[in-house]
Parts: C-alpha cells; sequence; structure tokens
C-alpha cells in the first residue's frame, strides 16, 4: 500500500501545482477584532442536538437534529410541530459524534422532490440515502421512499465527517468523511487512496442508480484510487461549503488532533485531487506535534497547506465551518467565511484579497456551542448551538459622513505617503492633487472597497492637528466615467468641505476621485474657482499631526493612515508626508 501512495503523489504533482501557489505561504493578517449581533432566531422544543442547517430554495430553513428527525423553521422563526422527517428509527442513537449529520436538497428540489442525508446506522456504519417530500403535504416527506445511494465502514464512534453539499455548478453531490475515528487516524485513512474515509467524495446522483462517477473526477481510472474520490488528506471534515458567488470556492474546516484547526480553501476552478495532508500533518505542523506517528508516506509531495489554522490556547478545541456571506441585509460581511470554535465559542471570518487573507477574530462569543452554520436562500448566515439558532449580523451602522475624529478602528497600511500639490500661482489645473499612495499591510489594494465599477460610495476624511479636527470631507460615488474608463465621481455637488476658516477657499470645489483596483494607489484630483489650497488649511506646520481615512458608505470597511511630524515637506504649495 505504501508503494501504492508514492506513486499516486507522483502522479498529482502537476495537477495541482497552481493551487499549491496561491494555497501555501504567509497567514492571513488579522483586521481589528469588532463586534457581531448574534440574533435569536429559533429555539426550544423540539430543536435539540442541531447538527446541520440548509434550505431548499425557498424561505423555509431545515433543521437536522442528530437523533434522527428534521424540522422546518418559517422565515419568522416559528417552528412546524410536525417533524419533516422522522427516520429515528434507523439512526444511531449512541450520541457522541454519530447520528443524522448531514442535509443537501438537490438543485431541482422545486421539480423532482429530492433531497439526501448523511446518518450513521444503527450499527455505527455510514449512510448517504435520497428522500422525497410526499406528495400530499410539502412540509412532509415520505420516510418510506428511501434510496441507499452510498455506505461505508466507520471503524470508531468519531470523526464521521458527515456533510453534504450540492456543487453550484456541476450539480454533483460532495460527501465529507472523517478518517474513521479513535485518534491519530491508526489505519492511515487520510492517505489511504483505496478507503473513502478521509475524504471529500464527488459522485454523480443523476447520472445512474444509485449514482455515477463523473467523468472529469480526477483520479477517473487509476486502479490505485478509488474514483469517487475528489480530495483526500483530510481528519475530520465536519462541515464545508461552496460559496454561492462564481466560481463557487470551497472551504472546509477540518476538525485538528490536540493542536491545531484549520480553514482549507480551493478555488472554484480547481481539478480535484488536492491532497491536504492528514495524517503526516496537522495543520501546518507535522503531526508528531500532537503525539501521533504514521506508517504513510511523508511528507506529502506537493501538499495543499490550510490558508488559516490556530492552536488551543484559551480553552479551543474543535472548529465549525460556516459559510461565506452573500446576503444584502449585512453590507458589512459580504464575501467574508465564517467559522467558529467549539469550546471558546469565538468566531472568526477570512476575506480573500487577491492572493492574500485577512481574518477577522470578533469580540462577541456565540451564545453557546457552535455545532454548526446555516445558510437561507437569500444568503444570511446562521450559526446554531445545540437547541438554538442565530442569525449572524452586523452591528456597525454604515458611514453616512465623516466622523469628527478620525476612527481608530481602520486597517492601516505599514507604509503610506501623502502629498498635496498645489498650482498657486497658476491657477486651478487638473494636475493639482492629493494622493494617497500605500504599499505594505492589509490595504494593499482597494478590493476590500469594491472596483470603481461597483455599485458602493465613499467618503474620503482628513483630519489636522494634535486634537485632530476634520478639515475636510469628500462624497464620492461609484459608476462614472473618466476619460471613458470606470472611475468614481462626486456626489452631487458635495465635493470638498472646507471647515478651517483660516483657509482662503471660494467656489464649489468638485472632486474626481480615480481608484486603481490593480495599483495599489488613490489620487484626488479637484478643480473649481479659486480652488487653491493654502498652507493656513493645513495646520501642520504648526507641528500637529495629520490623518487621512476612507470609508466605504455603505458598510463599515475602512483604511486611513496617520502622520506625524516632521513632515518632508511644508511650504505653500505642496506638503508631503510620510508615516513613521
Amino acid at each position: 500500500m505504501g508503494e501504492r501512495k508514492r506513486l499516486r503523489r507522483r502522479y498529482r504533482t502537476g495537477r495541482i501545482a497552481t493551487w499549491i501557489a496561491l494555497a501555501a505561504g504567509t497567514f492571513p493578517a488579522v483586521a481589528a477584532a469588532q463586534g457581531v449581533t448574534f440574533t435569536p432566531f429559533a429555539s426550544g422544543s423540539p430543536l435539540s442536538s442541531i447538527t446541520d442547517i440548509a434550505h431548499a430554495g425557498d424561505s423555509r430553513l431545515f433543521v437536522a437534529l442528530q437523533r434522527g428527525r428534521i424540522f422546518i423553521v418559517q422565515s419568522n422563526g416559528t417552528i412546524v410541530s410536525t417533524p419533516f422527517l422522522d427516520i429515528a428509527d434507523r439512526v444511531h442513537q449512541g450520541g457522541g459524534e454519530r447520528g443524522l449529520l448531514g442535509l443537501a436538497f438537490h438543485p431541482d428540489y422545486a421539480t423532482n422532490g429530492y433531497f439526501y442525508v448523511n446518518y450513521n446506522k444503527l450499527d455505527g456504519d455510514k449512510q448517504i440515502s435520497r428522500f422525497s417530500v410526499s406528495d400530499e403535504d410539502p412540509n412532509v416527506a415520505d420516510p418510506d421512499s428511501e434510496l441507499p445511494i452510498l455506505d461505508h465502514d466507520q471503524p470508531f464512534s468519531n470523526h464521521n465527517g458527515g456533510d453534504l453539499n450540492f456543487g453550484p455548478d456541476d450539480g454533483y453531490l460532495y460527501i465529507a468523511t472523517g478518517d474513521g475515528g479513535s485518534g491519530c487516524d491508526p489505519s492511515d485513512a487520510g492517505q489511504d487512496p483505496l478507503t473513502f474515509l478521509g475524504k471529500i467524495l464527488r459522485i454523480d446522483v443523476d447520472g445512474g442508480t444509485p449514482y455515477a462517477i463523473p467523468a472529469s473526477n480526477p483520479f477517473v481510472g487509476d486502479p490505485e484510487v478509488l474514483d469517487e474520490i475528489w480530495s483526500l488528506g483530510l481528519r475530520n471534515p465536519w462541515r464545508f461549503a461552496f460559496d454561492r458567488q462564481a466560481p463557487h470556492d470551497i472551504w472546509i474546516a477540518d476538525v485538528g488532533q490536540g493542536q491545531r484547526e484549520e480553514v482549507n480553501h480551493r478555488p472554484g476552478n480547481s481539478p480535484g485531487g488536492e491532497n491536504y495532508e492528514w495524517d503526516c500533518k496537522e495543520g501546518t505542523a507535522n503531526a508528531s506535534i500532537s503525539g501521533c506517528s504514521t506508517e504513510a508516506v511523508c511528507p506529502v509531495e506537493n501538499g495543499f497547506e490550510p490558508v488559516n489554522e490556530y492552536d488551543h490556547n484559551g480553552g479551543r478545541c474543535s472548529i465549525t465551518g460556516g459559510f461565506v456571506y452573500r446576503g444584502s441585509a449585512q453590507p458589512g460581511f459580504v464575501g467574508e467565511y465564517f467559522y467558529a470554535d467549539f469550546c471558546s465559542r469565538q468566531m472568526w471570518s477570512l476575506r480573500k484579497e487577491g492572493n492574500a487573507y485577512v481574518e477577522t477574530l470578533y469580540s462577541t462569543l456565540v451564545p453557546g456551542g457552535p455545532r454548526t452554520f446555516g445558510e437561507d436562500a437569500n444568503g444570511e448566515v446562521y450559526v446554531a448551538t445545540g437547541s438554538a439558532i442565530y442569525r449572524i449580523e452586523d452591528p456597525t451602522p454604515p458611514v453616512t459622513g465623516c466622523p469628527d475624529q478620525p476612527a481608530d478602528d481602520c486597517d492601516e497600511p505599514d507604509q503610506a505617503s501623502l502629498i498635496i500639490r498645489d498650482r498657486l500661482f497658476m491657477g486651478p489645473s487638473i494636475k493639482d492633487r492629493l494622493s494617497f499612495n500605500f504599499v505594505k499591510g492589509p490595504a494593499t489594494t482597494q478590493q476590500e472597497f469594491g472596483a470603481p465599477t461597483q455599485d458602493t460610495d465613499y467618503l474620503f476624511c482628513l483630519y489636522a492637528g494634535d486634537n485632530p479636527e476634520r478639515i475636510a470631507e469628500a462624497g464620492v460615488s461609484a459608476g462614472g466615467t473618466c476619460g471613458g474608463q470606470p472611475c468614481w465621481s462626486p456626489i452631487a455637488n458635495q465635493g470638498w468641505k472646507f471647515t478651517d476658516s483660516s483657509a482662503s477657499q471660494a467656489g464649489t470645489q468638485k472632486i474626481l476621485l480615480k481608484g486603481d483596483p490593480i495599483a495599489p494607489k488613490t489620487v484626488v484630483q479637484w478643480r473649481g474657482k479659486d480652488a487653491t489650497l493654502p498652507t493656513p488649511m493645513l495646520p501642520v506646520s504648526e507641528g500637529g499631526s495629520l490623518s487621512v481615512r476612507v470609508h466605504n458608505s455603505t458598510n463599515s470597511n475602512c483604511w486611513g493612515a496617520d502622520f506625524q511630524p516632521p513632515f518632508d515637506r511644508n511650504d505653500e504649495t505642496t506638503l508631503k508626508a510620510k508615516t513613521q
């Protein structure tokens, strides 16, 4: 078996190298901690031991319970008293990590009424089956309609995996399996290509009975690897999810052994075949950090490392994966992948920016041990404890005007420069400019604020003085054109608003904020009658500080920089400043 696995790794080298380059490397930059609101949505009897939440493309949420029942929660949080499905008579009742674990609705559920569940049978082994909704009542399924799809051995009671999801593009069913349990993967299942354990499987439930193998599966035709395998090297991928936005990236939260919990991210157009390295590695470290040994061939050639991990300090113990937020009610969360720790109740999110990631740790704890996340048909995200479901909401209101003082919770670049230049004796010119150049840190591009073609408004705020006071603000909106290119343009006649009474200003200051989503640079140009910028407008010559903030006015995103004297230059026509 060892030789077979060695051959398989050589074969995989070229197929996943592109994705390795994207995923490996420095762990995410950490954004400032922020609060989050967990709004109660549904709780109480009959909800108990919640394991999964899914939707069928309508306003209902379907809640799977460990002992073998599924209940419907209406859009107002009301629980339908009659179970949607009750298969407790065929589900293992021993508790622990066994039971009814996964639920997914067929993409054509509205037409065919099919949905799929993942559960432990009475003997403890795993079963994936299809059921059908009844013809008489859309809120009740037929327990006698079970069509067994796939089953496999489960050697121990733990590490069952259990999640199910349909690929948004391909319509195939993806199945998460654990390594079979006990500790340290005693059978080396994670690296064994001839077992379903420790894998993500991909099958075509429409192409055959009970299923067919997609021809594009990465190991089709290789006798040394099971055709159903999509990816391998996982320990206990309790929850995984597809981003509903194209190209539908997949996010896998893999529960660790004794030291590391990890998040894996795969681009949506990956051909599959990734090896996430368990039981050779736990996160980015050798599995020996938890006292584990293995007979697998290690190190894994071109293994796929997690994009983030965390240790067990502070009582953390087990990761619960969630979803990428794509709803509309919480614009500040768009693009954030949520996940949490079951023991510490901490919740994080990851946001991908180009080839880098930004991590946010939320200061508010989940109201109980987070067992699973859910997503409704509108893209709103929920988190569930044992017997309660909460909707995740952003407590930060959109910014509608520059704050009186510079916000202190913005992303700050490691290095930044600010140049204000005015051609005082030549009158207004399009060459007059204020430019904010940033070259390092979490705000190296404007991606987190959206490209200029997106429907997003911004506020540009300038502060000066030892006790910084707002001296200028600009409101701009997306959708304009500058020389035939997309750009930001002034909102109505707002433009700059100068509040420094010593400044000699006349006329309406009209601005044009050009944003380049690729080059890390923002340029503000202004023009208008007598639109000069004499030194008195910027009291930094007296030793005060200078602060720049740019707010996304539709959510809480913000970046900025603070400048302290001495400045490079501060004369009648030019001010240059760099962060220290």
